[in-house]
């Protein structure tokens, strides 16, 4: 709130990196573009609700998604990483990930991905049991290290470490890591959306097979812009832009045509826009 506003008034040529949590509001990802940000690093690490509860993220799927939509239409590269395995996860959840990355071409892939490593200070190592972990050990590769070292004197240095629980990560592994790479490969991909008056046009090249505009207007162009920032069919029912004839089913049947056509998506009765404002 104090930095940024100064480093917008320096106009230098400086560019930054920055560390940011992965829930920042869209009006603060604009100030880190003014302020000469160029790279963020967002703590995403996931798409799966569920797997971001399991790592006390404080942040949802539709979050992380607005925070790379945000940094698209601002300029601003996000800097972030896939990380799988976790203790307790549910399986399934990565299926719908790799479902959901074609939707998602248009936006910054995961720079890198990883199985989950268990480090000395984090929630796996200070608490095993309430993971799920039944054996926690400083990682085999100490004792090569430090051959002339006794169990004790490794266990207190040892940083990285190695656990026993139930790891499902063998049954999707294979199919995520390859949805991730051909994330990776899609660099030409687009999906943009264009306000005009009453009227919006979603530009979409996410399929090279199957480049298509689209138009909606009225109260369908005003649903899609509502929910730039995942909104749900009560709230969309206050908005001011909306009239007070309309009802809740009329919102929900708009809503489902914008999935069907991949322009949107839904968790826990909210919705998110996919397109960048433009």
């Amino acid at each position: 709130n104090t930095l940024l506003p100064e480093l917008t008034k320096e106009r230098s040529n400086a560019t930054f990196l920055w560390e940011v949590k992965a829930n920042i509001s869209k009006r603060r990802m604009a100030l880190l573009s003014k302020a000469g940000v160029k790279t963020i690093q967002p703590g995403i690490e996931s798409l799966g609700d569920n797997t971001l509860k399991l790592m006390n993220k404080g942040t949802t799927r539709l979050i992380n998604i607005s925070t790379l939509k945000w940094a698209k239409e601002f300029n601003v590269r996000a800097y972030w990483n896939f990380i799988y395995g976790f203790p307790g996860e549910d399986p399934s959840e990565y299926e719908e990930t790799i479902k959901l990355t074609p939707l998602l071409y248009h936006l910054e892939p995961p720079f890198g991905y990883s199985h989950v490593r268990f480090e000395r200070f984090s929630s796996y190592v200070n608490s095993p049991a309430y993971f799920g972990i039944k054996s926690l050990r400083p990682s085999r590769v100490y004792n090569l290290i430090y051959p002339e070292l006794n169990e004790d004197d490794i266990n207190d240095i040892a940083f990285y470490f190695d656990a026993e629980y139930k790891d499902y990560s063998e049954r999707y592994e294979a199919k995520l890591l390859a949805a991730i790479e051909e994330w990776k490969l899609r660099t030409d991909a687009a999906l943009d959306v264009f306000s005009y008056n009453d009227s919006i046009k979603i530009v979409d090249a996410r399929d090279p097979k199957n480049n298509r505009e689209l138009s909606f207007k009225g109260l369908e162009s005003c649903i899609y812009l509502l929910c730039d920032k995942a909104n749900n069919i009560p709230s969309l029912l206050r908005a001011a832009e909306i009239t007070r004839n309309v009802k809740g089913k009329e919102i929900k049947l708009i809503l489902d045509n914008f999935i069907r056509e991949g322009l949107m998506i839904e968790s826990k009765g909210r919705y998110l826009s996919l397109a960048v404002m433009r």
